[in-house]
């Protein structure tokens, strides 16, 4: 829903599935916009940091533009109340960067994969621009690695799971390989691309 759609020759439409999508750099942005007899609203969501803001008007067809950019002047990159990113902690053994990219959109998180003999458990959290949390669980054999990660989606509860197919780089230090995300949240499978990487 988050996510902008595209045109048939794939130019993007900065409209989700009912959200106006955002081009804040750094930031997504989310809102929704109404008005019936008698009313005007804007329902404005900033979910990298996890804040909202509603404005209601007791008049129809009011231009809100002007009452937004007052009120979310805070949430400008150098607001008060942005978040600045925090650097980038250090890897733990067996932990890799992960970069999942579905469409247009393009997740970051961490995975740490542990194996044991052939067989590998572990975690893997997407960080942006979504909380995602994940088990993994799968095989490797040489440099292929063949992973499930049931996943759970903080914002709604949403479950599901991506099946991986990833090959190592000889030192076992980057990977890359396809996803196939299935689950309740997704109205039919979606394919895409993952990166790991120690660096």
């Amino acid at each position: 829903m988050w996510t902008s759609q595209t045109t048939a020759d794939g130019r993007p439409t900065d409209y989700g599935y009912g959200w106006g999508i955002g081009n804040n750099p750094g930031r997504r942005i989310v809102s929704h916009s109404g008005n019936q007899a008698g009313a005007s609203s804007m329902f404005i969501v900033d979910t990298t940091n996890r804040l909202a803001l509603a404005i209601m008007s007791n008049l129809e067809d009011a231009d809100l533009a002007g009452i937004r950019g007052v009120l979310t002047g805070p949430l400008s990159p150098t607001g008060k109340y942005t978040t600045r990113a925090a650097a980038a902690a250090a890897l733990a053994p067996d932990e890799y960067r992960a970069v999942p990219v579905v469409g247009p959109t393009r997740y970051s998180g961490r995975m740490i994969g542990t194996a044991d003999g052939e067989r590998i458990c572990g975690t893997m959290v997407i960080e942006q621009p979504v909380r995602i949390d994940g088990q993994v669980a799968g095989t490797l054999k040489g440099q292929k690695r063949e992973l499930r990660d049931p996943y759970t989606m903080r914002a709604d509860g949403c479950v599901g799971e991506v099946t991986i197919s990833a090959t190592f780089a000889p030192r076992r230090d980057t990977a890359e390989g396809s996803a196939l995300i299935t689950g309740a949240c997704v109205p039919q499978p979606v394919t895409g691309r993952l990166y790991l990487s120690r660096k």
